[in-house]
């Protein structure tokens, strides 16, 4: 519940709200004309999202980006994607990224070889995760910092309007700051103080109630001034079943911690009798359900909105998911399984639903030769994709439900990332280096693992690779 609703710049950033934008040069240009960013403030408004190929809330953003850059065009908007070089991200991902996309893709994407720009913009606000966009005023101003689908289409609205009050957005993205470094700091009055002022500030943001529930709650233990806090944010997103799911979800516990089961679950269902089939209402109300424990009417909730999803696999996939979780899949693993096939049934090509039917059939099922089956669709469906292919070996070998069980797949995995265009990174020989000293051929671990250092930037990952080479070679006794 913190990341969700309290994320917020690191302390003493240099770049904020009201901040003069800083130029997008030097970078290579890879969709979009550069001419049309070579100046910022030239009465037109720029999104500048910050973003990578192997992140996945990233990718669910270039949908959105494409719709904003589509509907406003016209009004002077005007979105960019900068991709930075980093050790999961080259420039040839990006590249085959932009061509897998297609038309869902539909807007300017530069890359940043040097990370100058990314630096100038993500270092200097203290910001650490992506996506993050910037919101560019016609002034060249920076209006808006945040996850681009959370409030960037509310501050652009406003803006096209002339109604955005930049001063009043600088003082709440300064107090988010206050509070961030009051939770840093376990500053218990700091941050009710900054939630406070952030309230009287902005009294219809829900966000902001539920930042002061968690303290109230978390950290005071005052339940009846949380519950009131949680009432209104619950009052304020009645109408909008994405940010009502959301809120509700945060403030559900098992057993009913923080006293709000019932205010969750009552207004899920009045929203629920408003819009049915709202699929972010249904998936918060089942959580609601096994929050209370009610498994049965759980299990029978998930069935029909599995059943609504029929055809719809960027949903079912994630829903499988849930499904599979540790709390629930004693009595949804089955349904796990069902709604998994049925998104593959409705795209056998997508690597990630081979992924989540490997992990239902092995965490739920226990069915070992039908996980490697479909540990094997994801390396054939994956091929070119070495960033998939490395996340994926690296999983088998590390997390603890997988390690050691499922070497030989990891290995597979981890040689075909090789051979894919881009797979020749420090963190893929890491990888391939691990999977071959799991199978017992220590020798080429040591090799890879020593190229692996040899590419591998300072800091304290090259530390750990030193280490890891340091054991390779205890092993083969050098």
């Amino acid at each position: 519940m913190a990341v969700a609703f309290c994320a917020g710049p690191a302390p003493g950033a240099e770049l904020g709200i009201a901040s003069k934008a800083p130029p997008l040069k030097d970078l290579n240009w890879l969709k979009g004309d550069p001419k049309d960013f070579a100046t910022l403030g030239d009465s037109k408004i720029t999104i500048i999202e910050f973003w990578a190929t192997w992140c996945g809330p990233c990718i669910e953003s270039v949908p959105h980006l494409t719709r904003i850059q589509k509907e406003h065009a016209d009004k002077g908007v005007r979105v960019v994607g900068v991709s930075q070089l980093d050790p999961g991200n080259s420039l040839e991902a990006v590249k085959q990224f932009i061509a897998d996309q297609g038309n869902r893709l539909d807007y300017a994407i530069a890359f940043d070889a040097k990370s100058e720009v990314t630096d100038s913009y993500m270092a200097a606000s203290g910001q650490s995760g992506i996506p993050t966009a910037y919101l560019v005023n016609r002034d060249g101003v920076i209006a808006w910092i945040g996850h681009p689908l959370e409030g960037m289409e509310d501050a652009l609205g406003r803006i096209l309007a002339g109604t955005y009050d930049l001063e009043r957005a600088k003082k709440l993205y300064e107090l988010d700051t206050r509070f961030e470094s009051a939770m840093m700091e376990f500053n218990i009055d700091a941050m009710l103080e900054a939630a406070d002022k952030g309230l009287s500030l902005d009294p219809d943001d829900a966000r902001r109630w539920m930042q002061k529930f968690m303290v109230l709650a978390d950290f005071r233990g005052d339940l009846e001034k949380a519950r009131e806090c949680a009432r209104n944010a619950l009052r304020l997103v009645a109408n909008d079943p994405p940010k009502l799911a959301s809120v509700a979800l945060a403030m559900l516990a098992e057993g009913d911690l923080y006293g709000c089961n019932k205010l969750a679950g009552d207004a899920l269902d009045k929203a629920l009798a408003d819009a049915p089939k709202d699929i972010d209402l249904r998936m918060t109300r089942f959580h609601a359900l096994v929050a209370d424990d009610k498994t049965k009417e759980a299990l029978a909730s998930a069935s029909e909105t599995v059943e609504l999803l029929k055809g719809n696999p960027d949903r079912l996939g994630p829903f499988a998911l849930q499904l599979a979780s540790p709390a629930v899949r004693d009595f949804a693993g089955d349904l796990a399984l069902h709604a998994v096939t049925l998104a593959i049934d409705a795209d056998p090509r997508e690597p990630l639903h081979h992924i989540t039917r490997f992990r239902i059939l092995h965490e739920c099922r226990r069915d070992t030769d039908g996980a490697v089956d479909a540990g094997r669709q994801v390396i054939r469906l994956a091929d070119d994709d070495p960033n998939l292919l490395n996340e994926f070996a690296w999983g088998l070998l590390t997390d603890e439900s997988t390690a050691g069980k499922f070497n030989q797949l990891a290995l597979e995995a981890a040689e075909q990332m090789r051979k894919a265009n881009g797979g020749d990174g420090w963190t893929h020989l890491d990888t391939l280096a691990l999977a071959k000293f799991e199978n017992g051929a220590v020798e080429e671990a040591v090799t890879l693992q020593t190229q692996a250092l040899e590419k591998c930037p300072d800091g304290p990952v090259r530390l750990e690779i030193e280490r890891t080479l340091d054991r390779y070679r205890s092993a083969k006794g050098q």
